[in-house]
């Protein structure tokens, strides 16, 4: 954790367990707060209005997350925030930001952003067991454990669970992760790249 989420950390009010599934907040609710992500990983999506989800983006442990719409000035949130295992959050309330705090989150959001469109570069026509390896390597850069059922990587990735499923054993088979109940340990990133 750098510094500066260090001290978001003592900033951050009093951590709050969700279960899998659970959301930290929805489509539509008052922006009031931003996340520190303490443990587990959580996924940020849109629910169009057909109803269709979109999945945005994955953030895990040692993270902020929620601060796109502060940063862009919005009142309500414009994505929900859900957990894909059990987390623990802490909520940070905008009164105790800083303006220094805003400046490096907006320098934070812009990393990720530059980050995610390298991936998603990266991605595009890809074989589907690449497309997984990639998305491994860049979740893996915000540590080491990857929190994300074979569904939400199949979402992710635009795969059938199937090619999850083969791609991830695969992997397992050179060192290049360990695949436990609930998690993806990512063992070498350098197989990823590979």
């Amino acid at each position: 954790m750098n510094s500066h989420y260090a001290r978001l950390n003592r900033i951050a009010g009093q951590p709050r367990r969700l279960e899998a599934a659970q959301f930290a907040y929805h489509q539509g609710d008052d922006v009031e707060a931003i996340y520190l992500l303490r443990w587990g990983s959580v996924r940020l999506a849109r629910l169009s209005l057909d109803g269709h989800e979109t999945t945005l983006a994955h953030f895990g442990e040692g993270v902020c997350f929620g601060e796109a719409e502060v940063l862009l000035g919005l009142e309500s949130r414009e994505c929900f925030a859900q957990a894909t295992c059990d987390v623990v959050i802490a909520p940070i309330l905008l009164r105790n930001l800083g303006p220094d705090d805003i400046a490096e989150l907006n320098r934070l959001a812009v990393n990720r952003l530059y980050r995610a469109q390298l991936c998603m570069a990266e991605m595009i026509g890809q074989h589907p067991s690449k497309r997984v390896a990639s998305l491994l390597r860049y979740l893996s850069s915000h540590g080491a454990t990857i929190r994300l059922s074979h569904d939400e990587i199949g979402m992710t990735t635009d795969c059938p669970k199937e090619v999850v499923s083969q791609t991830l054993r695969q992997l397992a088979k050179v060192g290049a992760v360990a695949v436990e109940r609930g998690a993806i340990k990512v063992l070498d990133r350098r197989l990823l790249e590979a």
